[in-house]
């Protein structure tokens, strides 16, 4: 015989479009690549630490630190609690469908937080991207681009340039203007959900690069 499960339905925000990080603090503790993973999974739909943990092939014992973390700085949030055969089953999703970091944010915490810390903080946010990527592929959306409607809604680029200033920071003018853009254009009854991430940096000091010719 099972035993009937008990729900309690907590009080929760209606997720918004996009989670403002607004504090070195919520930044820090985003710049983990494991937590950023865990943020993935719980985009759009709840869910429990173990059902997380299953998806990524861990130990849930491993995430709720990190889980707990996450909620602490609000980005999400416990939206039910369940009892089965007495065992308590909490449910997270995220507040947002979308996370920003705003330029002058970055800026500080490249101040605030060291070179090695922001390079880390960077990186997990390419991270991320990596893991949206194969969960794409993985379900189907994302195909090789020998189908013709893929490359049509898919760009994917890596590359090392040499430029000068003036070049670079006519590039960086474009980009936000595109990210802005885009940032700009969400549509509520769209039937497709697109990632966007952009990175564009200097790989050396200018003397490094000079020394290389």
């Amino acid at each position: 015989m099972t035993r009937a499960k008990a729900s309690t339905r907590n009080k929760v925000k209606r997720p918004d479009d996009t989670f403002e990080v607004s504090t070195l603090e919520q930044l820090r503790v985003l710049s983990d690549p494991l937590r950023m993973r865990i943020l993935n999974c719980l985009f759009g739909q709840p869910k429990t630490v173990k059902q997380v943990a299953d998806e990524l092939d861990m130990t849930a014992t491993r995430l709720y630190y990190h889980v707990g973390e996450l909620e602490r700085i609000g980005i999400i949030q416990l939206i039910e609690t369940r009892i089965k055969s007495g065992i308590v089953e909490k449910y997270y999703r995220t507040v947002a469908d979308n996370v920003r970091v705003p330029r002058n944010l970055l800026q500080l915490a490249k101040q605030e937080m060291g070179s090695t810390s922001y390079g880390e903080l960077l990186a997990s946010i390419m991270e991320a991207t990596a893991d949206d990527l194969r969960l794409a592929a993985a379900s189907g959306t994302l195909t090789p681009p020998d189908d013709a409607t893929a490359r049509k809604l898919v760009i994917v680029s890596r590359n090392m340039q040499r430029l000068n200033r003036d070049q670079a920071n006519r590039f960086v003018a474009k980009l936000t203007k595109l990210a802005n853009e885009i940032n700009n254009a969400e549509d509520k009854d769209g039937e497709l959900l697109f990632g966007f991430a952009i990175a564009f940096f200097p790989m050396k000091p200018a003397d490094d690069q000079d020394s290389a010719d």
